[in-house]
C-alpha cells in the first residue's frame, strides 16, 4: 500500500482574494524515456510568500469581534496566512509565527515522505498532486489456475464505479475440455467481489480475449469455443452481480474456423465483438469479422473484409457518436500491414488507413476519444507502434518504441491501449529485456496531442526461482480518478500464471 503526502494539522489558510483554503502547486521535469522524475528545488525555501510577517503580539490587527487577532487561535485573521493552532512549522502545518506555510507538497522542494515534488496540482504527469511518482504500484493479483497451466489475463475493463472486470483464459488438464473462459470483478482495492468460468456451449477450449464495461456496469465479454473440429465466437453480458444477461454464439460451420479476439460498448450499451473469420468453404484464408449487437445479444448487423490473403481483427472501440473503430492487419503478396478501418453507427465504412514498413506489421488495440480520435498500438518491424489519427482518418502523431534488444524469438509490441475521462492515453505493451530471451512489460503514458508523461518498464512480479521471465503487458484499462490497471502473463520457469496490477495515475 502507497502512504500519501499528508497535512497532519490541516492548516487554515488565507488567500489573496480572501478565502480560506490551502494549495499545492506542481510542475514536471522528467526524461521522457525513462518517466523518470527530476524533482525543481530552484531557490525555494518551502514557504509561501506573504506580503509580511504576522505579529501575534500587535493588537493592530483584530478579529471579527473587535478583540487582538492571535497567532494559535485556529482562525486566520488580520496578516496572518495560516493558523492550525499548532503552528510548529512541521510537514503539512503553518510556521509558528503563522506568517506562511511549513513544508509540503507541492512546495517544489523534495522532502521526507514525498516521492516526488513537481510543484503543480496535476496527476498523471510523472508526479501527482500527493507527491507519489506516477506508476506507482498500489495493488498486485496473480491468477494461477488449479492445474498451473498457461493463465493468461487478455482483457481489462474499468467500470465508472471503480470495479474492475478481468478476463482471459485458464488451461484444464481435463483433455475434453482443455481450457476455459474465466472472468473476475474486482472492487477499486483489488478484493475479489465474483469470478466466473465459462468453456462455451459445448464444454471445449474456451477462451475469453475482451472485455468492456457499459454505463450500467455490465460487463460485456467476447472469445470463442471449439466446436467439433473448429472454433466459433461467443459474447456474454454480466450484471454487477455475475447474474448473465445474454449469450450470442457465432460459428459458419464445421469446416470453418471464427474467433472472437475484441469487444468494444457504446453509451447505448449496445456491444460491438471483432475478429476473424476462416472460411474454407469459400477458399479464404482469413477474413476480418465485425458483428454489431443489440443489448439483448441479437445480431443488429455484420461486416467482413476480405483483402485476397490473410486478414484479422484483434481490437475494437466504439466512439460517443456510436461509429466504431476496428484494427489488426491485413496480408499482401510479401508482407502483414496495420490496417484500420472507421464504420458509422449503421455500418458504413467511413474510412479506411494501412501502414506498411516493408516489413511485419500487426495492430493489436485501438481506443476512441470524446473527439472521436482513434489511438491504435502494435508492433511494427519488431518495434512498439503508436499513432494517433482524427476523426476523419489523418494520422495526428506516431510514436515508435525501441528497445534495442535483439531476439529470435520474440519483439517489441504494443498490445493495448485505453483512454480515460481526460482524453489521456496509455498504451501497454511488451519490451524486450537485454538477454534476447527475456521480455517485461512496458507503459507509456500520453497526452491526446501525443506527449509522453511517463514511461514504466518493469516485472510487476518477483522471480521466484532465478530462471528466465517472460512476461507480457497484454491488457490495459484506467479508472475514473486516472488509475492505471495492466494486466497479462507471467511465465518463470514452468510456472505461467495471468496478473493484474493497479498503478497511480
Amino acid at each position: 500500500m502507497v502512504t500519501a503526502c499528508y497535512s497532519p494539522n490541516e492548516p487554515l489558510v488565507v488567500e489573496p482574494g480572501g478565502d480560506e483554503s490551502s494549495t499545492s502547486e506542481q510542475s514536471t521535469d522528467q526524461s521522457p524515456e525513462t518517466g523518470a522524475m527530476t524533482p525543481e528545488t530552484g531557490s525555494m525555501d518551502g514557504t509561501v510568500p506573504t506580503t509580511g510577517p504576522a505579529d501575534s503580539s500587535s493588537t493592530d490587527a483584530t478579529d471579527d469581534t473587535g478583540e487582538p487577532a492571535q497567532c494559535g487561535d485556529g482562525r486566520v485573521e488580520g496578516t496572518e496566512v495560516c493558523d492550525d493552532t499548532v503552528n510548529d512549522g512541521s510537514y503539512g502545518g503553518c510556521l509558528p509565527d503563522c506568517s506562511g506555510l511549513g513544508p509540503r507538497c507541492g512546495d517544489g522542494v523534495l522532502q521526507d515522505p514525498e516521492v516526488c515534488d513537481d510543484e503543480n496540482a496535476t496527476n498523471g504527469d510523472g508526479c501527482n498532486n500527493d507527491c507519489i511518482a506516477s506508476a506507482t504500484p498500489l495493488w498486485t493479483v496473480v491468477f494461477d489456475g488449479a492445474v498451473h497451466g498457461p493463465d493468461s489475463t487478455l482483457g481489462i475493463a474499468v467500470g465508472a464505479d471503480g470495479d474492475v472486470v478481468a478476463v482471459g483464459l485458464e488451461a484444464l488438464d481435463d483433455a475434453a475440455i482443455e481450457s476455459q473462459a474465466w472472468i473476475h470483478r474486482y472492487d477499486p482495492a483489488g478484493n475479489l467481489l465474483w469470478d466466473e468460468t465459462y468453456a462455451g456451449p459445448t464444454d471445449d477450449r474456451g477462451s475469453a480475449a475482451g472485455v468492456d464495461v457499459d454505463q450500467d456496469g455490465r460487463a460485456h465479454v467476447a472469445g470463442h469455443y471449439r466446436a467439433a473440429s473448429s472454433f466459433n465466437v461467443w459474447a456474454r453480458g454480466y450484471d454487477a452481480d455475475a447474474q448473465v444477461g445474454y449469450t450470442h454464439v457465432f460459428g459458419e460451420g464445421a469446416t470453418n474456423e471464427e474467433r472472437g479476439r475484441a469487444i468494444g460498448v457504446g453509451l447505448d450499451g449496445r456491444a460491438a465483438v471483432a475478429g476473424y473469420e476462416v472460411r474454407n468453404d469459400l477458399g479464404e484464408e482469413g477474413n476480418i469479422w465485425l458483428r454489431r449487437l443489440d443489448t439483448d445479444g441479437t445480431e443488429m448487423w455484420t461486416r467482413t473484409h476480405h483483402g485476397g490473403a490473410d486478414d484479422r481483427a484483434y481490437g475494437v472501440s466504439v466512439g460517443e457518436d456510436q461509429a466504431i473503430v476496428v484494427v489488426g492487419y491485413s496480408e499482401d503478396a510479401s508482407t502483414r500491414n496495420i490496417w484500420v478501418r472507421r464504420y458509422d453507427a449503421n455500418g458504413a465504412e467511413e474510412w479506411t488507413q494501412t501502414f506498411d514498413s516493408g516489413a511485419s506489421d500487426i495492430a493489436n488495440g485501438v481506443a476512441v476519444d470524446s473527439e472521436g480520435r482513434a489511438f491504435v498500438t502494435g508492433t511494427s518491424d519488431g518495434d512498439i507502434w503508436v499513432r494517433a489519427y482524427d476523426i476523419d482518418g489523418a494520422e495526428l502523431w506516431t510514436d515508435v518504441f525501441d528497445s534495442g534488444n535483439v531476439s529470435k524469438f520474440y519483439s517489441d509490441a504494443g498490445n493495448a491501449v485505453a483512454v480515460d475521462g481526460s482524453d489521456t492515453v496509455v498504451v501497454a505493451g511488451t519490451a524486450l529485456d537485454g538477454d534476447g530471451f527475456s521480455t517485461k512489460p512496458w507503459l507509456r503514458k500520453y497526452t491526446p496531442d501525443g506527449d509522453w508523461l511517463w514511461t514504466w518498464q518493469e516485472y510487476p512480479l518477483p522471480s521466484v526461482d532465478g530462471a528466465v521471465v517472460r512476461c507480457q503487458g497484454l491488457a490495459v484499462s484506467m479508472a475514473g480518478d486516472g488509475t492505471v490497471v495492466v494486466g497479462g502473463q507471467n511465465v518463470d520457469g514452468s510456472q505461467s500464471d495471468a496478473w493484474l496490477m493497479a498503478l497511480t495515475p
